[in-house]
């Protein structure tokens, strides 16, 4: 009967411990769920962009985790349009990315 007991209480401490783990990683594989959603509508979407234009929103993604979830919510295909050149714009400017080698 005690190593009953004793094997119920290892299991309990177990999924204890199991459960923060999952807790600590949920947030990062929901971020890395959302980049990689992201980057596959930019690929598959026709929003005029060049591959260079393209490869800057990429950057972007990486240097703002938060412009994946803008991108992600911007259902308006023109709206959407309009936002990424925005940001095209700024990225040129220098005023978002601040990554040697990206203009």
């Amino acid at each position: 009967m005690f190593g009953l007991q004793a094997s119920i209480i290892r299991l309990g401490d177990v999924l204890n411990e199991a459960s923060k783990y999952e807790d600590q990683t949920a947030p990062q594989d929901a971020a890395t769920m959302g980049m990689a959603q992201a980057l596959k509508l930019l690929q598959e979407r026709d929003d005029g962009l060049s591959h260079d234009e393209q490869v800057n929103i990429i950057s972007l993604f990486i240097e703002n985790p938060a412009t994946v979830d803008a991108y992600l919510a911007i259902e308006g295909d023109s709206l959407r349009r309009a936002w990424m050149k925005s940001m095209l714009l700024d990225v040129n400017a220098g005023s978002i990315l601040s990554t040697p080698g990206i203009e």
